[in-house]
């Protein structure tokens, strides 16, 4: 038969469509919760069941197998799971029947095998409130939520306190408990019935560590008062309710607990901790005291640093500490011994840094060892390691500034105050800048220099002076080869050597080339494989002062057999076989795949990378439906350069929303995104569900003879699929 379907259009357009006939009915679903003879609790349980693409669903509740007696009969269900309502509560203590069908344009499917299950009865819970004072009012000792055993009798409804809850001594308490059945409904509490704990025993008094206390060591030391007689069981639990225990041991001889490594305590943990007594029958238990676990290494030594020549006969010792760190307590200490024999000390520092004092000042000419000691609340002392510094006579020091403008002004690219290693002559008074401060090729600098001696007197800066950096730059590079490029104030015809190495030191294979040209190509190189480039205008190769242009990684061999996998909706997956782990010349380091709306990939591109080699698949997503995109797939070097591979182009799916219009020769089905999608201007409503309806260029083949004025111009329905 001809079925009519409705669609929405703007601007008060109306059109009618006639599906064609379709052939097969859809399969069964399979039921999957309640699963085959469960038992549940709840009356209103979510029914659950397999997707079948493209189809409603009729779902069916019985109290009987042969569906005699239908309880839940609901139709047009839109996905694949249903939750009875309120209206529809079953029965406790019955047994319940189920089967689901599903149905499209096509007709019904067949039943689906029938599941039963089995609504509980009621149970019967308790809540215990316990405290010190009646009648019984928030906050309270503690408060349990108690399961009964039986549903009938209550010969088990009760609680035995645990040893970490145990009860102060010669306390008075108050008790009260209340019935709660499963189904909310909650019963008044008993009257507070009063009991009284005895006191043959001296309860333990805890410390050191004191309560609240941060600890630097992850296994303390853990002290409490003698109890005359007793031996002693140790809780130790995360949880103020000591439920669960970290540490639990007992017949502890000494009033004192060594935590192990066993132990496990975490770092950046709060433990709550108390110990019970036990002198024959007596039992008595100690207060709840805390301590904060915050395991750090030793101090870190900063200034003097090791083997420095400072002029302060009283210097600033520093030494580096976490900001977050309280409770924690320093020692400096310094002397002229290595062993620190003899040494002076001050102690009970709270920050990082001790200027020593005018009585405490040091001799010049003379060496100095110096170590911080870091001591905790229960006694953990780290002790750093021990630098060496010496105090010396008065010495030449130079201010060195570099900037890219003259004058000279502050903020600088850079500033260092370089010490002089001679004290009468001055032919040491040069600066090599380091690799980590490289300067950018292509550019010019302006630099100045001026002496201090370390009494603080300072001369004037000389003449600021310029220089030029040749500049160098990488491109092409390709698998085996690359191009160095470069700038030059040099004149015409100048000739350039430039080298190449693996090495950054050029200590290791050097490649060279000579040339009149602003660039030069080497071959013949290792895949994946950083080389640093440097060159010079010189009269010969043996005389050039070279400048680093810097470094870049060939490219990693292509991968192999790569393909378009799996399409989707909104997604793409790709495989290919995956490169070798080792050498390095063979691997790589890593994947990228990227996808494009433009077969020169400067459309819109989306990707998905990966640094695991042996991985053999990615999976795109956030893909637009029924989109064209185009494919590569490329092995990353050390840089992070993708070697692609072109992996073709494909289209992803589109979803049949049910939207049909004849268009004079034949019907036709028009393609949707996927629910839930919403990215088209144009949308309709069918069966409780929004769609946007796919727009393409009137000139694809699979636009539509359905033409819609959008802001972008004309656009045609695409044609499903």
């Amino acid at each position: 038969m001809r079925k009519l379907v409705p669609g929405i259009m703007a601007a008060a357009l109306f059109f009618m469509g006639w599906a064609a006939p379709l052939s097969a009915a859809p399969a069964a679903p399979a039921p999957a919760f309640p699963a085959d003879r469960d038992i549940i609790s709840d009356k209103t349980p979510a029914l659950d069941w397999s997707d079948v693409a493209g189809s409603t669903y009729t779902v069916q509740v019985a109290t009987a197998a042969d569906f005699a007696t239908v309880t839940v009969s609901s139709a047009a269900i839109y996905f694949s799971s249903y939750t009875l309502a309120g209206a529809e509560e079953l029965a406790r203590g019955s047994t319940y029947y189920w089967r689901v069908r599903a149905s499209d344009a096509t007709g019904d499917s067949v039943f689906s095998s029938t599941f039963s299950f089995t609504v509980t009865q009621n149970r019967i819970s308790y809540t215990l409130e316990l405290d010190t004072t009646t009648p019984l009012a928030l906050p309270l000792n503690f408060s349990r939520f108690l399961k009964s055993v039986d549903l009938i009798s209550s010969t088990t409804n009760q609680y035995q306190t645990l040893m970490p809850e145990s009860l102060l001594d010669a306390t008075t308490y108050y008790w009260r408990v209340r019935a709660v059945d499963e189904g909310g409904n909650i019963g008044p509490y008993c009257t507070d019935t009063k009991f009284v704990t005895a006191n043959p025993l001296a309860a333990p008094i805890l410390g050191p560590p004191a309560n609240g206390k941060r600890l630097l060591s992850g296994v303390p030391l853990l002290d409490w008062t003698d109890v005359a007689g007793s031996s002693y069981t140790l809780y130790v639990s995360t949880s103020l309710d000591f439920q669960p225990l970290k540490i639990s041991s007992a017949a502890i001889t000494l009033s004192r607990y060594q935590v192990k490594t066993a132990d496990a305590l975490a770092d950046l943990t709060t433990y709550y901790w108390r110990v019970r007594a036990l002198a024959g029958s007596d039992v008595s238990i100690s207060s709840v005291s805390m301590f904060y676990i915050n395991t750090i290494s030793t101090a870190a030594l900063m200034f003097p640093a090791d083997r420095d020549i400072i002029a302060d006969k009283t210097p600033t010792l520093q030494w580096s500490i976490p900001a977050s760190l309280t409770d924690i307590l320093f020692t400096a200490e310094w002397s002229v011994n290595q062993n620190m024999s003899g040494a002076a000390s001050a102690s009970g520092l709270t920050t990082g840094y001790y200027t020593l004092g005018g009585g405490e000042a040091l001799t010049r000419g003379s060496t100095y060892y110096w170590r911080v000691k870091t001591m905790d609340d229960a006694g953990t002392t780290l002790t750093s390691s021990t630098f060496s510094f010496t105090v010396t006579q008065n010495r030449i020091s130079y201010t060195l500034e570099l900037d890219l403008t003259t004058p000279l002004t502050d903020p600088l690219t850079l500033s260092k105050l370089i010490k002089s290693g001679d004290l009468i002559t001055t032919t040491t008074n040069q600066y090599q800048v380091s690799g980590a401060e490289s300067l950018s090729g292509g550019t010019t600098y302006y630099w100045r220099v001026r002496a201090r001696d370390e009494g603080g007197n300072t001369g004037s800066y000389c003449a600021d002076t310029m220089f030029r950096i040749p500049g160098g730059w990488f491109n092409p590079v390709w698998v085996s080869s690359l191009t160095v490029n470069w700038d030059s104030t040099s004149p015409p015809d100048t000739v350039y050597y430039t080298k190449l190495s693996t090495a950054s030191n050029f200590t290791g294979a050097v490649l060279s080339s000579d040339t009149v040209n602003l660039w030069a190509t080497f071959q013949n190189l290792t895949p994946n494989t950083t080389y640093f480039a440097a060159g010079a205008p010189s009269a010969g190769a043996s005389t050039a002062t070279y400048i680093l242009f810097g470094s870049v990684s060939t490219l990693a061999l292509p991968v192999s057999g790569e393909q378009i996998y799996r399409v989707f909706y909104t997604s793409v997956t790709f495989n290919w076989l995956p490169r070798p782990v080792s050498p390095s010349s063979t691997t790589c380091e890593g994947y990228k795949v990227e996808l494009s709306t433009a077969a020169d990939f400067t459309g819109a591109v989306f990707s998905s990378v990966t640094v695991n080699v042996n991985l053999s698949t990615l999976t795109v997503i956030g893909l637009g439906c029924g989109v064209e995109y185009y494919a590569r797939l490329g092995s990353r070097n050390w840089g992070g350069l993708a070697n692609y591979n072109i992996a073709g182009s494909t289209e992803t799916q589109t979803w049949d929303c049910g939207l049909r219009f004849f268009d004079g020769t034949q019907n036709v089905i028009n393609a949707c995104e996927y629910p839930g999608v919403m990215t088209s201007r144009f949308r309709i409503f069918n069966k409780g569900i929004n769609f946007g309806v796919i727009l393409i260029d009137p000139a694809k083949p699979k636009a539509s003879r359905w033409r819609i004025m959008t802001p972008e111009g004309i656009r045609a329905v695409r044609k499903y699929p």
